[in-house]
């Protein structure tokens, strides 16, 4: 009975060693056939990570390099992360991204708005040299992008004999000798007696009633409806009475003097007192009103004292005298 069955057994084996060994080859065959490329690579330079992360982060041009199959396994070692390059990567600002209209015309530059992302050229205006126009203080600028370029104010009366002898004004240096000439009778250097009525003083070219008390006592204030300080000195002109004047001016030419410049005429060099006339005649011993009412009390207004050289305040409503002057201010 044992001996029926062992050719059967054999067989069995014989069938089972031969499949495995067919899978076999054919795994073998299936794995080096269908892994390999057919043909080398089309592309055998590239950029890495590490080129690409120093682009976006400082602008670096970087250089492809040769592929080479690496001759060891990977190992250990330090490399920017896809989070770390994409963290280098612009993003979208479309509320302070710039727009062609910012950026100068031909000049490219890179669009962070989602309208127009990516490289774009810019169309703003170059601004070119602006000029004046005679004497005006201040002129428009139009848009644009300015670089190396000078705006120019203009004034024709910009020139040496308009500015003091010595002075610089805007790069001009002046010629002008200062004050005004004498055609009359010198008194010292700063009174000129013109022969009319009137004296110029040399200093500041303001011209002053030769007779100093013809204005008389008034009070100061214009509200009062009466003959006040004020319109006694507008009132003047050639051929007034008892003015002693022939000057040729006419009405509304004369006014009371600034509370600076009565201080002036009775203080500084060769002034003016009652005592010392010079070129003057009938300056009283007491003050005179000028136009310049007290800041801090409205009910006084400046005089200065023609005897001392003084200045004080006074009321309005009082009475001190009237000297008028024509030009300055």
């Amino acid at each position: 009975m044992r001996n029926r069955f062992k050719p059967q057994t054999t067989t069995f084996l014989s069938i089972t060693i031969a499949l495995l060994s067919l899978l076999f080859a054919v795994s073998v065959w299936a794995a080096s056939g269908t892994t390999d490329s057919s043909a080398a690579p089309a592309d055998t330079e590239s950029y890495t990570l590490a080129d690409i992360y120093a682009r976006l982060d400082a602008g670096t041009a970087g250089s492809p390099s040769t592929f080479t199959e690496p001759a060891v396994a990977p190992g250990t070692g330090t490399m920017n992360s896809l989070n770390d390059i994409m963290g280098k990567a612009p993003v979208v600002d479309d509320t302070d991204g710039a727009g062609v209209v910012h950026v100068l015309t031909g000049k490219k530059y890179w669009s962070l708005t989602s309208g127009a992302w990516g490289l774009q050229t810019g169309t703003a205006t170059a601004g070119a040299n602006v000029s004046g126009a005679d004497g005006s203080k201040t002129f428009s600028i139009p848009d644009g992008f300015y670089s190396d370029k000078t705006a120019t104010a203009n004034d024709s009366n910009l020139v040496a004999g308009n500015i003091k002898n010595g002075t610089t004004i805007l790069g001009v240096t002046g010629t002008f000798a200062g004050g005004p000439t004498c055609s009359g009778t010198l008194n010292g250097t700063r009174w000129c007696d013109n022969g009319n009525g009137t004296v110029t003083d040399m200093t500041t070219g303001l011209v002053w009633l030769q007779k100093a008390d013809w204005g008389g006592l008034k009070a100061w204030d214009v509200s009062s409806g009466n003959d006040d300080a004020h319109t006694r000195a507008g009132i003047l002109a050639a051929g007034t009475a008892g003015a002693n004047l022939n000057d040729g001016s006419v009405e509304g030419d004369w006014r009371l003097p600034t509370k600076t410049e009565l201080f002036a005429l009775a203080n500084g060099t060769e002034p003016v007192r009652s005592s010392t006339m010079r070129a003057f005649t009938s300056v009283q011993p007491s003050y005179y009103w000028s136009s310049t009412s007290d800041a801090g009390f409205a009910t006084l207004a400046w005089g200065v004292s023609l005897n001392f050289g003084s200045v004080a305040a006074d009321f309005k409503a009082s009475a001190s005298y009237v000297w008028p002057v024509r030009g300055g201010q």
